[in-house]
């Protein structure tokens, strides 16, 4: 095998059932208008990572933005991630990252 060969089988993408999952529980959230920048992939084909922004709805106070944040890291719990980045947007906020988006 290749280097570019293991590299490309170690960097796997997981099935098309667990995005659906995810990302629904990811939008089921009330404050939550809409996500991009979702992925996740697993770079030892055994631990998997997760990264996402979420648009809120509308401007919500700093409690309400750490009870959001633990209801993921509880919600999440479930997937067994080996790491999570959750950035949260505000509605009028422009994505630094909007070029990419998907």
């Amino acid at each position: 095998m290749t280097k570019e060969t293991i590299l490309l089988f170690l960097q796997g993408t997981p099935d098309k059932k667990l995005m659906k999952q995810v990302r629904a529980l990811l939008l089921s959230k009330g404050e939550v208008a809409e996500l991009h920048h979702f992925h996740i992939w697993s770079l030892d084909g055994e631990h998997s990572v997760m990264t996402v922004h979420l648009v809120l709805k509308t401007e919500i106070t700093l409690v309400a933005i750490k009870n959001l944040k633990q209801q993921l890291q509880q919600q999440l719990a479930e997937f067994n991630f080996a790491h999570t980045t959750i950035e949260l947007e505000f509605a009028d906020e422009a994505c630094r990252d909007k070029a990419s988006a998907t």
